[in-house]
């Protein structure tokens, strides 16, 4: 969509014959989950799972090696309560990267985190946008005990499920999370493997919307302005952001990242 939203209502009428249609789907067929889904982002950033930008930046040769051997130090650090897609999807909500990418049911959640930051005070300037994604049920899966959620990138596919409620901030966000792979024509050669952005995926590349958020400060901030007045702020979708645990996270984040020394 080339329309730059500068208000609440051009938004939500931008959204509205996406809605419109998901309603004629459900009408007509049912569905188990949500038809469609959001993810507000900054524009520069990719539509991508943060694992491969990390990756990338840090020349990591084995990836995958490098993701599992993260899954299993996440582990030990937050006991054996929690079963690996737990453990991957609280990392994934506090900021740790993944191989996934998180996605909310909510337009509205999702346009908070357009005009937010991951860090910082959330009314940053520069130009954002909220992505849309038209649904179908093969897209979900439900989360296997017996297998990891961090599989080898040989027959294995994007998928998207819903984490079990273990955290304030999932609820809050209405969360769903993208598992997404890594891909190469050749099985060997870990050091080009890569995790291509959403849109340029061939399954969703027919499904998938882009809105772009204007990048005038002053209207920005009174969209965030309007959104707080439907109670869309960060108590409501960071219940816990001056909870003291966080620093915890920040501590599992730094060591998760000093890791990647191992695999370089």
């Amino acid at each position: 969509m080339n329309q730059e939203i500068k208000t609440l209502q051009e938004y939500l009428m931008a959204i509205l014959p996406y809605q419109q249609r998901a309603f004629a789907q459900i009408h007509r067929f049912g569905t188990e989950h949500p038809v469609l889904l959001f993810r507000g982002k900054k524009e520069e950033q990719l539509l991508c799972a943060k694992i491969a930008t990390f990756a990338k930046k840090n020349h990591v040769l084995r990836p995958i090696s490098f993701e599992r051997e993260r899954l299993s130090f996440l582990r030990r650090r937050l006991g054996i309560s929690y079963s690996d897609w737990d453990v991957i999807a609280l990392a994934q909500h506090h900021g740790i990267a993944t191989r996934f990418l998180d996605w909310t049911s909510n337009s509205m959640t999702a346009l908070w985190f357009a005009l937010g930051m991951e860090n910082g005070s959330y009314a940053e300037t520069g130009a954002s946008e909220v992505w849309l994604l038209e649904t179908t049920e093969s897209d979900f899966d439900i989360p296997d005990d017996e297998k990891s959620p961090v599989p080898d990138h040989k027959g294995s596919k994007t998928v998207i499920f819903e984490p079990r409620q273990i955290d304030c901030r999932m609820s809050a966000q209405d969360s769903y999370l993208m598992r997404q792979v890594y891909e190469h024509p050749n099985p060997d050669d870990y050091k080009n493997l890569g995790i291509r952005p959403v849109e340029e995926n061939p399954t969703f590349a027919e499904r998938i919307h882009r809105i772009r958020i204007t990048d005038n400060n002053s209207t920005r901030s009174h969209l965030l302005v309007e959104l707080a007045e439907y109670g869309y702020d960060t108590s409501h979708i960071l219940p816990d952001s001056n909870d003291s645990k966080n620093n915890c996270w920040d501590r599992i984040r730094k060591e998760c990242d000093d890791l990647v020394r191992y695999f370089k």
